[in-house]
This record gives structure tokens, C-alpha cells and sequence, in this order.
């Protein structure tokens, strides 16, 4: 979510809060809340306030106008969403309102693929009216947020199932899937109640639905194109495709999805060429459900058709031509200088698209025009430029990745240092070393993984200090990337990364964090580099070999004394300072020793578990069961006992 700071309007004190569909926070310092105002106004005074010039004032009017229910406020609201400023949150309003006057608007804010029209199609569910479902299934394949409207229908319990079932076999399977799910939350159950929602119809009735596609009634026509499609008989394509026309538009949709579905290459030919048409016509939402259903035929005749689609002097039907090539399999090399022009295109969201249809087609004629879309306002373009370029490698776009490297954007910066990786080239090092101290993880984590491919010797003393990153993904990256340099001043470091004061610190903190994963690159990287320099195996000859010596013996016997170590835990990760012993042991210290029942246990324990634990460390297969069965679970059970209020103080002092 944003996060802004805000100053409080009476004690002047400064606080961050969320601003995404979220109200202003009361101030944690005097306790006032500037959306006070707007909760002692009237409804007469809350609509004067939406026609301000302050977006704050007339964007809170709108959202406490939706929390009262008047009904006098819809024809206002209405009339807000001509305002960029008030839009949003009028429509969350009317949404919230329910009223069907706004339905229309609504539909066609939703249409117009512009501003909020994802979040108009949520609560045009909300509302709940035939009309207002019917148009959110229908250009449901145009919504970037599927899961949030089918969230949203779900939310109105069973009256939802037959809009559900209708988007379950729809042909998107993001779509598919998630009106599944929300069936089985629902506690649908196919084989029990499909029949109730949908009889199924054997193909002897086929020439009746055939009949009842000529139904004056839309409803009638729709159900039979369904029926006809469930069915999936040859004969029904002809019929099909005499109805490509028809006026209604949920009509339309379903008869193609069924020629789709059941057509043979003469059927799908012909419907091709009947979209064809359709690209052609002056009504806009026709031209867009055109270049959809084109889309949708995953067809190669598609292609031409969709590729004079990107000129159409629409942005929503330049948007669906661009998108289908990014998210289909429609995309071929005859696309490619098309796309190329739409990375020029006004529209933001058709130079994404054409940006990321580059990526999947992978064509070297891009590479020049990408490398100038990484410095495209838009940073969701600068973001799929870089991925583009990381997947096709060319060489020619390591100076401007390198300068990617410095976008603002965290996402373009990840993709660049990908696409470096990827291309290998030593002269983006210098930049990559930096990049190791940037604020964001992956983008860190990424820089060391481009490090370990080029495996410059200048980049390990920065790999090492990578080694106290406070994220186990970087300094996994950062062990992996110096056992594959192999510089020999590595071991060292690594082996004091093994018993740093991070693992138990990340440990307290984060549960079923990657140390694991950590540790074992930390371990593989120290073996590469022996491998290859025996020689830091050797330890130099020293004067005080007696005292060395004695001292050696010491270590070598066990202190099996209470409170010294913990034998199970210790046999079972191999090592007395692995962090999750070290968790264990303080677990001991902190929470059992403060108790008599836990230091009656803690006796019990030690004159029980050297046994099992001598076993346990003999083989294996035991140590991994004890892993799973015992240590795993205890430390998950342990790590909720410690974080109480009678330890909490005692743990953040262990944490600093």
C-alpha cells in the first residue's frame, strides 16, 4: 500500500499512514482526526463539499456520503465521476449505496478502461442488480483484477453459484480457477448439484437449441448457445455462426466461445473473418470484443487481424490487441515491428503490453527500441523493457541496463540486474557492487546472483560484507557467488558466517525463514574453495604448539554438565552452534530454568538424552527423523511460548 506522512492540523506532530482506500488515522500524539469534519456534516453539506477544489475534501465527502445510505446522494456522486480527483471514491460510494441509478455509469466507467474501472466492476457486484452482474461477466476478460470481482460475488453467498458456474468454464483459466475456488468455499459440489444449476443435454436435442437461437428472447438465445456448447456437436457450428451477430452482446460472447470450443479450422476460419468486420465497426465496444475473441482463437490468422488492431484509434482496443499478444500464444515474428511502433503509443498501458508480447517473442530486432522504453515514463514499461532484455541477451543493452540499475523504480532495477546477469558482461561489475547495498532485497539478492555468473575477483571483498545482509536470500546469493569465484580470502569470512550473531537474531524473528538454504551455500561455498586452494586447510606452524595442543584436547572433551549443551538437538543438526540449537538453548535459559517444573525437566532431560542422542548421531536416517518429528515442531511450539509478555523484555535484549 502508499505510505504518506502526514502533519497533524493540531499539535503540528508528523505520522505515516496508508493511503490506499483507507482512512486518515486518528494522530497518535493529541488523538485528533481531520475526518471528523466530515463526519458532523450534514448530507447537504457533504455534497457541497464534493464539488471542491481540495481532493482531500471532496474525496472524504464522497466516501462518508457512502457510509450514510441517503439516497440523496447518488445523482451527486453520479455526477463526481467526471471529477479525476473524486472518481474513486465515488465509486466506492455508489457501490456502497447500492442504488441501481448508478448502474449505467457504472457499466460504463467499467467499459472505458480507464481510472478506477477496475474497482467499478467490484462494486457493481455489490450492487447485485441482473443488470449490473450480467455486464461484470461479460467483460470480466477484460479486467485486470478477476479474483477481486469474483471475491466480491462470492461475498453474496449462494445467489452467487449461477454467475460463478457461468465463469467456470470460462475459456481464461485465471478465471476458471478462481470461480472454482469460490464454488468449493461456497460448498459447492459438482456431482450433486450441477444438474440443479445446469441439466446437462444429450445430443439428440440439439436441433431444438438450434431452433431456440432464432428466440426473440436474448435470455433464450443465450442459454441455448451454452447448452449448444456443453454439447459439442459439429453440427451446431453452422447454426452458430449465422447468430455472430446478434444484437445482444452477451449473445455474441457466448456463441463465440462456443464456435471456439467446438469449431473445426473451416468454422474458426470463417469467425475470424467475421471479427474481421467487426474491427471495422464504428461502435467501440464491438471493435474491443473483436480484438478479444481474436484473442481467444490462439489462432496464427489471428494475427494480422489483431496487428491492425494496435492502430485503431482506440485506446481500449489498442490495449486488447497488445494484451492479447502478451498473454496468449497468438505472438510470432510478424508482430514484432508492430509492437515495436506501440512502444511509441500514448497509452501507458499498450506500451506495457507490447513491451512484455516483446519478451515472449524474443525477436533482436527489439532490442534498440527497448532499450529506449527503459526510459519511458511509465515504470510498469521500464520494468518489462528490462525483462525483455534480460530473456534475449544481447549485449548491446549492458550500458543502458547498467543505468537502469539506478532507476527509481525497485522492479526496473531487480529486471536490469537480471538481464545482466543473464548477458555476463564484466563491465556492468562496478555497478552491480553497488547495487549489493540497495534498499531492496531482490534487488540485492539479484546483483549477487549476476556477481557469482561474471565471477569477477574485484566484486569478492563487497560479496563478503554481503555475508551480514540482514535478508537470508542475499547472503545466500553472496556465498554462492564467492564459492564459484573461488577467491581463497572467502573461507574465513564464510566460516565466521557460520556462527554470526544474525542466525539466532533472524531466527527469533522470523520463523521457517531460508537459513537452511543459507547455510548450505555457506558450506558448499567453502568446499568449492578448499577444493581449489587446499592450501587454506594448512594452518602455520606456531611456538606455542604445547599450549595449542592442550588446549585442543580440552575442546575435545564434552562438558555434558546441565546448561552446557543440548544433546538431541545438537546430534540431530550436527554442529553445538547450529542457530537452532542455539534457540533451543535459550528457550532452556530464558523459560524452563524460571520454573520448577522446568527445571525438573531440564534433569530429567540431561540424564535421559545422551543416549539417544549418541544413536542419533551415528546415523543419518535417524538424525532425519528426529528432525522432522522432534526438533522442528519443538522449536515451532517453543518460539510461541517465548514470545509472551513475562519475556518479551528479556528476548529484545537478545535481539539488540
Amino acid at each position: 500500500m502508499p505510505e504518506v506522512v502526514t502533519t497533524c492540523s493540531k499539535c503540528g506532530c508528523e505520522f505515516a499512514w496508508n493511503t490506499s482506500y483507507q482512512e486518515m488515522p486518528d494522530c497518535p500524539n493529541c488523538g485528533y482526526n481531520p475526518n471528523q469534519k466530515f463526519r458532523e456534516a450534514d448530507v447537504p453539506r457533504l455534497i457541497q463539499m464534493l464539488v471542491s477544489s481540495d481532493r482531500y475534501i471532496n474525496s472524504g465527502a464522497a466516501a462518508e456520503l457512502g457510509k450514510r445510505g441517503d439516497k440523496r446522494a447518488v445523482e451527486p456522486l453520479i455526477a463526481a465521476l467526471k471529477n479525476d480527483d473524486t472518481k474513486a471514491a465515488a465509486v466506492i460510494a455508489l457501490g456502497e449505496l447500492g442504488n441501481e441509478s448508478a448502474v449505467e455509469p457504472l457499466i460504463t466507467l467499467m467499459k472505458s478502461g480507464e481510472g478506477p474501472f477496475a474497482v467499478a466492476a467490484e462494486e457493481l457486484i455489490k450492487i447485485g442488480s441482473s443488470n449490473s452482474i450480467k455486464a461484470v461477466l461479460d467483460e470480466i476478460n477484460n479486467l485486470p483484477n478477476p479474483e477481486a470481482v469474483i471475491d466480491a460475488l462470492e461475498n453474496k453467498g449462494e445467489s452467487s453459484i449461477k454467475p460463478l458456474f457461468t465463469l467456470r468454464k470460462s475459456q481464461w483459466s485465471i478465471v476458471s480457477k478462481y470461480a472454482n475456488k469460490a464454488l468449493a468455499r461456497l460448498g459447492w459440489k459438482p456431482t450433486e448439484q450441477i444438474e440443479q444449476i445446469e441439466p446437462s443435454p444429450k445430443s439428440e436435442d440439439i436441433e431444438p437449441l438450434i431452433d431456440a437461437l432464432k428466440n426473440q428472447d436474448s435470455n433464450v438465445r443465450y442459454e441455448a448457445a451454452s447448452a449448444l456448447s456443453r454439447i459439442g456437436d459439429h453440427r451446431s457450428v453452422e447454426p452458430l455462426l449465422d447468430v455472430l451477430k446478434d444484437p445482444e452482446s452477451s449473445v455474441r460472447r457466448v456463441v463465440t466461445e462456443a464456435i471456439i470450443k467446438i469449431g473445426t479450422p473451416a468454422a474458426i476460419e470463417r469467425l475470424i473473418t467475421e471479427l474481421k468486420i467487426e474491427l471495422k465497426d464504428e461502435n467501440v465496444d464491438i471493435r474491443k470484443n473483436a480484438a478479444s475473441t481474436l484473442a481467444k482463437t490462439e489462432d496464427p490468422l489471428a494475427v494480422e487481424p489483431l496487428i491492425d488492431a494496435l492502430k485503431d484509434e482506440d485506446d481500449g482496443v489498442r490495449q486488447t490487441a497488445s494484451w492479447a499478444f502478451a498473454y496468449t500464444k497468438i505472438g510470432d515474428s510478424r508482430a514484432v515491428e508492430p509492437l515495436i511502433d506501440a512502444l511509441r503509443d500514448e497509452a501507458n498501458n499498450v506500451r506495457m503490453y507490447a513491451a512484455q508480447a516483446l519478451d515472449i517473442i524474443g525477436d533482436p530486432r527489439s532490442v534498440e527500441p527497448l532499450i529506449h522504453a527503459l526510459e519511458d515514463r511509465y515504470e510498469s514499461v521500464r520494468e518489462k523493457a528490462a525483462s525483455a532484455l534480460s530473456k534475449i541477451g544481447d549485449s548491446r543493452a549492458v550500458e543502458p541496463l547498467i543505468d537502469a540499475l539506478k532507476d527509481k523504480n525497485p522492479g526496473v532495477r531487480e529486471y536490469a540486474a537480471w538481464a545482466l546477469k543473464n548477458i555476463g558482461d564484466s563491465s556492468a561489475v562496478e555497478q552491480l557492487i553497488f547495487a549489493l547495498r540497495d534498499q531492496a532485497i531482490n534487488v540485492r539478492r539479484v546483483s549477487a546472483l549476476a556477481l557469482a555468473e561474471i565471477r569477477d575477483s574485484s566484486a569478492v571483498d563487497p560479496l563478503i560484507d554481503a555475508l551480514k545482509d540482514e535478508a537470508g536470500g542475499v547472503r545466500a546469493a553472496a556465498a554462492n557467488a564467492l564459492g564459484l569465484i573461488g577467491d581463497p580470502r572467502a573461507v574465513k569470512p564464510l566460516n565466521a558466517a557460520l556462527n554470526d550473531n544474525f542466525w539466532f537474531k533472524e531466527y527469533i524473528n522470523y520463523w521457517g525463514s531460508d537459513l537452511d538454504s543459507v547455510r548450505k551455500n555457506i558450506l558448499d561455498a567453502i568446499e568449492r574453495i578448499t577444493e581449489l586452494h587446499p592450501e587454506v586447510n594448512e594452518e602455520p606452524e606456531e611456538k606455542d604448539e604445547p599450549e595449542k595442543k592442550e588446549a585442543a584436547e580440552k575442546k575435545e572433551v564434552p562438558d555434558l554438565k546441565p546448561k552446557k549443551g543440548c544433546f538431541i538437538a545438537t546430534a540431530t543438526m550436527g554442529e553445538y552452534n547450529h542457530p537452532t540449537v542455539l534457540f533451543l538453548r535459550e528457550f532452556r535459559d530464558e523459560y524452563l530454568e524460571r520454573s520448577k517444573w522446568g527445571r525438573k525437566f531440564i534433569n530429567i532431560y540431561y540424564n535421559f538424552s545422551p543416549y539417544p542422542a549418541a544413536l542419533i548421531k551415528k546415523h543419518k536416517v535417524f538424525r532425519r527423523i528426529s528432525y522432522f518429528l522432534v526438533i522442528r515442531p519443538l522449536v515451532a511450539i517453543t518460539k510461541k511460548l517465548l514470545w509472551n509478555d513475562r519475556l518479551r523484555t528479556s528476548f529484545n535484549r537478545l535481539k539488540r
